[in-house]
């Protein structure tokens, strides 16, 4: 009776050191996979920002102004545009720090007509409101009814904070990125496919109310943004780099046994 306890007990230690043989592997297999995909998102980050700098660069560099009225916007660069915002059409982005002041970034709707007659639906980022809470709204001058002329960037969307799944909104409000796709969806429109960040030089109602960021800022901000994203990318990666070389001696110790 004793012999048969002791070989169901050696049995039993037998399987378990099986059975960890192979879960310990299978789970260090899947964390590095989790690692390299990080990596790889990282990496793609950073060279987002760097092409939204690029753009920046170029836009700041050029002194030549389009008008949005007259002229097609060929690529991304200094414009100026005569319209009508359409009513009720603000989100607004939060929450975005400003030398640590808590605050929303806020994106209305301008209905203009192109140099072909055509009316066009352009997002526009008119600035910075300070907020008193992260969850309210903050104050701000209600939209003019007439027409307004606006100068700025063309840029390819509004700076995007980090979120760990993408919603897409059903209503405007407060938002944590800007979606052009919900956007134009929930105002029934057809959105152009850049937003115009109205700058210092546009001498608009919003200007003495709305906090304007300076071209130079958003170009440091996205070079740290790139900078950031390559740092991550490189620890995903040396961190993939450790569980490969556990997993390849754990395989030769397994081998050798």
């Amino acid at each position: 009776m004793t012999h048969c306890k002791t070989e169901a007990i050696k049995n039993k230690a037998a399987v378990s050191k099986q059975v960890g043989f192979a879960v310990v592997p299978a789970l260090l297999s899947v964390l590095v996979m989790i690692a390299v995909m990080a990596s790889v998102w990282q990496w793609e980050r950073a060279q987002q920002h760097d092409a939204l700098t690029q753009d920046a660069v170029k836009s700041q560099s050029s002194m030549t102004i389009k008008n949005l009225n007259q002229e097609s916007p060929d690529e991304a660069m200094n414009v100026k545009v005569s319209g009508v915002w359409l009513a009720n059409s603000t989100v607004y982005i939060s929450p975005r720090l400003i030398e640590g002041r808590l605050g929303a970034l806020l994106v209305s709707i301008l209905k203009y007509h192109d140099f072909e007659g055509k009316v066009r639906y352009l997002a526009v980022q008119r600035g910075w409101a300070a907020q008193s809470f992260a969850n309210k709204i903050p104050v701000s001058n209600p939209l003019s009814t007439s027409s307004v002329d606006l100068e700025g960037d063309l840029v390819q969307h509004v700076s995007r904070a980090i979120e760990l799944q993408t919603f897409k909104p059903t209503t405007l409000g407060l938002w944590q990125n800007h979606s052009m796709s919900a956007h134009g969806e929930l105002l029934s429109v057809q959105l152009e496919p850049q937003v115009l960040v109205l700058s210092d030089r546009s001498d608009d109602a919003d200007a003495a109310s709305l906090h304007r960021v300076p071209a130079q800022m958003l170009v440091d901000t996205l070079k740290q943004k790139a900078d950031s994203n390559r740092g991550y990318a490189f620890q995903w990666l040396a961190l993939a780099t450790v569980g490969l070389f556990g997993l390849i001696v754990m395989w030769r110790n397994r081998i050798k046994k």
